[in-house]
């Protein structure tokens, strides 16, 4: 049996066995420590080191930093160059001094390639193709300096604000021609400001604790004082706008002014109220319908104006875009006589407005008479080949030499699509063969006057409108006088209205002649194609007619005197248009 005794003594062995085992823990774990620390240590502060490494780390990437700032530098001095019609050189390195905020010096004197640069507390080499590679620290005196305006001037001071540094110290600055010398009484960092007056070289020379000499060449080349040279303008009407061309050069350099090169142009539109808008760009938008007049300011670096001439009297429309059929039916006094912007016809007629519309398609109407050689040859050829109507004028035809080509109403069938212009006639007299429906026979030809239509959007094209599409416009337009015209007999229509006068000028001189023919009265009317009851012996077509002065009626005329034409083309149901405002 273990006594009581015994039993305490054990407790205290065991108690004393487990200090001894964390004393030797204690021991291992300090050692390791020390191995690690060890470990440690070297890793930081060792050749390849952590520490070294951020700290290479942290210079190479100050020295890309520099290195942008020469090259960023230098793309700038070529697009300067450039502007001014000179090409960068290495003599023209030298105004990488200042520029900016860069904080470059140039090495003097710059005899050849590489040119030596500093930047920051490093040096760079530039190559005669101006690659900019990483050439050391710098270990004496680095001077860099600003201007103050930054840039070119107009004004006749130029403050040269100059920093001088030297990590072993500064003894003196001696200024350009002996006027100065500052003592700098062993200081690392200088700065200072000299002004100047001129264009020229400023010599300055730094000594340092060591009595090491640096001469640094400050360029100044920024005081222009001469506006560009004369410049000339044009001026062209856009769609709701206007676009302005032409551009000057600064003037060349003197001894007493640099060559700066144009800055900017400002552009002036004045209005017919006279109140003028300044723009900074040539293509001027968002002008409203109008007269306006423009003029251009050429502006050089230095701030030096030029004026251009003033370009008047420039007409600025707005276009109304993808009219359709259905639009011009809804509201015709806003679009009849408008003049079409984007139909231009095979035989390269381009003048057209807009003449109706019946809800599915737009009829258009050349903008006056056509002159001889747009009108087409006869396509039936029953008598001789290759034949039109004689001209003497160039602006009217006289349709006898046709009529034999015709038979008369039986040329025009319900095959031709303007058939319903006439069909209150036709209907009554399908064989009708007076001479007056062959010369309409000739003017409804479809194929013969296809040379207005325009392969694309046109259906059809013939010599003008007949007198029922004439009324049917003009009514649509004018709600106090609603006119129809009979059929009266086999000759052909009458006008019940008692001739109706209108003004020549009215929606744009849709239904007259604009250009009225001053040689001759039968040349003062356009024909609408379709026989008149106006003469018994059938020899009358449809026409509108000088009346008196600007007035114009409805009348008749012989189909054998010169009459002018306006042709009418007919737009398929899809087509839709461009006009002017």
């Amino acid at each position: 049996m273990i006594t009581k005794k015994e039993k305490d003594f054990n407790k205290i062995k065991l108690k004393e066995r487990e200090k001894g085992i964390t004393l030797i823990a204690l021991v291992i774990t300090i050692i390791v420590l020390l191995i690690l620390a060890g470990v440690s240590i070297a890793m930081l502060t060792g050749e390849n080191g952590i520490l070294k490494k951020a700290s290479d780390a942290k210079e190479t990437y100050a020295i890309s930093q520099a290195k942008e700032k020469v090259e960023l530098a230098i793309q700038e001095l070529r697009i300067e160059e450039e502007s001014k019609g000179n090409s960068i050189t290495k003599e023209s390195l030298k105004r990488l001094e200042g520029r900016g905020d860069y904080g470059i010096s140039v090495k003097d004197p710059i005899s050849d390639f590489p040119v030596e640069v500093v930047c920051e507390i490093y040096k760079f080499k530039i190559d005669e193709n101006y690659r900019v590679t990483y050439a050391g620290e710098v270990d004496g005196t680095i001077v860099t300096y600003t201007t103050e305006p930054a840039g070119y001037t107009n004004q006749d001071n130029v403050t040269i604000k100059i920093k001088v540094e030297n990590p072993k110290g500064i003894k003196e600055i001696q200024y350009p021609e002996g006027k100065n010398t500052i003592q700098a009484q062993g200081r690392t960092k200088v700065a200072i400001d000299y002004t100047v007056t001129k264009n020229g070289i400023y010599t300055f020379k730094v000594i340092d604790s060591e009595n090491k000499e640096l001469t640094k060449d400050i360029v100044i080349d920024l005081i222009d004082k001469l506006e560009p040279k004369d410049f000339t303008i044009t001026a062209q009407a856009t769609e709701n706008g206007i676009t302005i061309t032409g551009s000057t050069e600064d003037t060349e350099a003197t001894s007493d002014s640099t060559k700066s090169g144009i800055d900017k142009y400002e552009y002036y539109v004045t209005d017919e109220s006279n109140n003028t808008t300044k723009y900074d760009t040539n293509e001027i938008t968002g002008l409203k319908r109008g007269t306006y007049s423009v003029y251009a300011i050429a502006y050089d670096r230095a701030g030096n104006p030029k004026q251009s001439n003033t370009v008047s009297s420039i007409k600025v429309v707005a276009i109304l875009k993808d009219i359709t059929a259905e639009m011009i039916a809804a509201n015709p006094t806003k679009y009849y006589g408008k003049v079409v912007t984007n139909y231009t016809a095979i035989n390269g007629w381009s003048e057209w407005k807009i003449f109706h519309s019946d809800g599915n398609n737009i009829y258009l109407i050349t903008n006056d008479y056509i002159t001889s050689e747009y009108i087409p040859y006869s396509t039936k050829n029953k008598t001789t080949t290759n034949n039109k109507p004689q001209s003497t004028s160039n602006i009217g035809i006289n349709l006898t030499n046709i009529l034999n080509d015709y038979t008369g109403s039986a040329d025009i069938t319900t095959e031709n699509p303007a058939y319903k212009w006439l069909e209150n006639y036709l209907s009554k007299y399908p064989s009708c063969t007076g001479y007056n429906m062959k010369a309409v026979a000739y003017l409804m030809d479809t194929t013969a006057w296809r040379g207005f239509t325009d392969g694309e959007k046109a259906s059809y094209a013939i010599a003008g409108p007949p007198i029922e599409l004439f009324f049917q416009s003009y009514n649509l337009v004018h709600p106090t006088g609603q006119y129809t015209p009979s059929v009266f007999n086999t000759t052909g229509y009458r006008d019940d209205s008692g001739g109706i006068i209108f003004g020549k000028n009215e929606y744009n001189g849709l239904y007259s002649l604009t250009k009225i023919p001053s040689n001759g009265h039968e040349k003062d009317g356009a024909i609408l194609p379709s026989p008149s009851a106006g003469n018994v012996e059938g020899r009358a077509v449809n026409q509108v007619k000088v009346y008196s002065g600007n007035a114009m009626e409805v009348g008749w005329g012989w189909y054998d005197d010169e009459v002018v034409v306006r042709p009418i083309v007919c737009l398929n149901s899809i087509a839709t248009i461009n006009a002017i405002d």
